[in-house]
């Protein structure tokens, strides 16, 4: 496991996330999780280690979060609450009670196809009121690379449409029309007009150069 770390901060990785969702994280002790945390950072050297907060409930993740950070951790990667689907009010306030009981930077992870709970804008403005919740993990890089540059209208832009894409192939009834239609599983169909035309066949991407 500490090659397998090591291999990764030899790569040039901003940092390192243990016990992910996907991963084993919640059939793993509490003490086990924290273990690896500590593998990881002394893996890792003077790269950020985040441990995964993914618990049953409020208070377990709470002091999750207070062990990781007792013992070194960088800070957290939060989940909703799992597997209660929370309303949007119950889910703000599990992720607010874990940054304060943590007392280190947050990402909030928002996947509601695999836990049903669905962290979505409005939700993310308000939590970004709290200092200590200071980003969310996105596969589009350009994101990140905009946000540092400090091109934060850009950035935006770029997240409210690729979310939106995101949720229109998530779900059965908005799949795009397009030449690979026949090659789709059912139950999956042709999304109607008006959402087909929110999404051309090209983004107008934005440039860093």
């Amino acid at each position: 496991m500490e090659r397998c770390f090591g291999l990764q901060a030899d790569a040039g990785v901003y940092g390192i996330i243990v016990c992910g969702s996907l991963g084993e994280n919640m059939a793993l002790e509490p003490e086990e999780t924290l273990e690896i945390l500590n593998i990881a950072r002394s893996a890792a050297g003077s790269k950020p280690v985040l441990m995964t907060v993914c618990e049953s409930s409020t208070k377990r993740g709470a002091a999750a979060a207070k062990a990781a950070a007792k013992a070194g951790g960088s800070g957290f990667m939060v989940l909703p609450g799992v597997p209660y689907k929370s309303a949007p009010e119950e889910t703000l306030t599990h992720v607010q009670t874990i940054a304060a009981a943590g007392g280190l930077p947050i990402m909030v992870y928002n996947n509601p196809i695999a836990y049903g709970v669905d962290v979505t804008i409005p939700m993310f403005e308000e939590l970004a009121k709290n200092d200590l919740v200071v980003a969310f993990p996105k596969e589009t890089v350009t994101v990140y690379k905009l946000v540092q540059a400090g091109r934060l209208d850009e950035a935006r832009a770029i997240y409210r449409w690729f979310r939106q894409l995101v949720d229109s192939m998530s779900r059965p009834s908005s799949s795009r029309t397009s030449s690979l239609r026949k090659s789709m599983r059912s139950s999956r169909t042709t999304a109607s007009a008006p959402l087909a035309c929110r999404f051309p066949a090209n983004s107008a991407g934005t440039s860093l150069t």
